[in-house]
C-alpha cells in the first residue's frame, strides 16, 4: 500500500475502556508522530506523561516523543486549529479528537448561543437552554464539515467517542439524532473498543466488523482486520490495513 496511505477512525466505547490510551499507543512510531490531541474529554490523565500541554498559538513545534494536547474551550478552536493545520500540512502526522461525541454537544450549544443573540438583537423572546429545529440543523451541518474538514487533510484522523444503545440493545456511536448514522459513514474504519475476560485475564478488543450487537465497519479490501483485533493499538491497527 502506498505510504500516502492514512488512518481515519472513529473509536467508541464506554468511559474507561481505553480510548485516549489507544491513541498514546502511537507514541514512538515514525509513520503517526508528531502527533496533536484536541483534547475536549479532559481524559488526557490516563497518558499525562506522553503529552505536552499547549496553546493554540504554540502550534509548530512538536516535542519528539511526546502529543501535544491542545484543551479545546470553544467551537471556535477547531476552526482555527483546522486552519494551522491546511497551511502547514507538514508539522504533525496524526490528529485526534477526543471526543467526537462532546465536541458534538459543544456544537449544539454554540449554534444556542448565536441563535439567542440574533433573538436578542431584534427584540424576539428566546429560551436559553432549549434548542429549536434549527439549532439542531446548523449542528449537523457544522459537524458533518468537521469531519470531512479534517478527514480530507491527508493525515491520520483518530476520533473517540461515547457509545449509545438503541432500545433493540445495539452499541453505536453516540451522536445527536441523525449523525449517529451520519458521521461514521464518513471514515473508513469504525471500531468498538469492548473490554473482555480472557482466562480469567481482562483483555480490550476492537470489535472492527458489524454483528447484531456492535455497530462497526472495516471499508479496506477483503476486511483487513477481521472480525476483532486482541490488545489493539494504533501501530498494530495500521500495519494490518497497510498489508498486501
Amino acid at each position: 500500500m502506498s505510504d500516502n496511505y492514512h488512518m481515519r477512525l472513529i473509536v467508541y466505547s464506554s468511559p474507561g475502556h481505553g480510548k485516549t490510551t489507544l491513541i498514546g499507543s502511537a507514541i514512538g512510531d515514525e509513520r503517526f508522530e508528531p502527533i496533536l490531541l484536541l483534547d475536549f474529554d479532559a481524559g488526557v490523565s490516563s497518558i499525562l506523561s506522553k503529552c505536552r500541554e499547549i496553546e493554540i498559538s504554540e502550534l509548530g513545534s512538536p516535542e519528539g516523543g511526546k502529543i501535544d494536547v491542545i484543551a479545546m474551550t470553544a467551537w471556535s478552536d477547531y476552526d482555527e486549529v483546522y486552519q494551522y493545520l491546511q497551511d502547514h500540512p507538514d508539522v504533525y502526522r496524526t490528529v485526534a479528537i477526543d471526543s467526537l461525541s462532546e465536541t458534538n454537544y459543544l456544537c449544539l450549544q454554540a449554534c444556542l448561543d448565536e441563535a439567542v443573540q440574533r433573538a436578542r438583537a431584534t427584540n424576539r423572546v428566546r429560551d436559553t437552554d432549549i434548542p429549536e429545529q434549527q439549532d439542531y440543523q446548523r449542528d449537523a451541518i457544522r459537524m458533518r464539515r468537521l469531519v470531512r474538514f479534517f478527514r480530507d487533510l491527508g493525515l491520520h484522523i483518530i476520533m473517540t467517542a461515547h457509545k449509545a444503545e438503541t432500545e433493540g440493545g445495539k452499541l453505536l456511536p453516540l451522536f445527536i439524532g441523525r449523525l449517529r448514522e451520519e458521521l461514521p459513514a464518513l471514515v473508513e474504519t469504525v471500531g468498538y473498543l469492548a473490554i473482555e475476560e480472557v482466562e480469567g485475564e481482562i483483555e480490550r478488543v476492537l470489535i472492527t466488523a458489524p454483528t447484531l450487537r456492535f455497530f462497526a465497519k472495516d471499508r479496506s479490501e477483503g476486511g483487513k482486520l477481521g472480525s476483532e483485533i486482541s490488545d489493539p493499538t494504533l501501530p498494530k491497527i495500521l500495519t494490518m490495513l497497510e498489508g498486501d
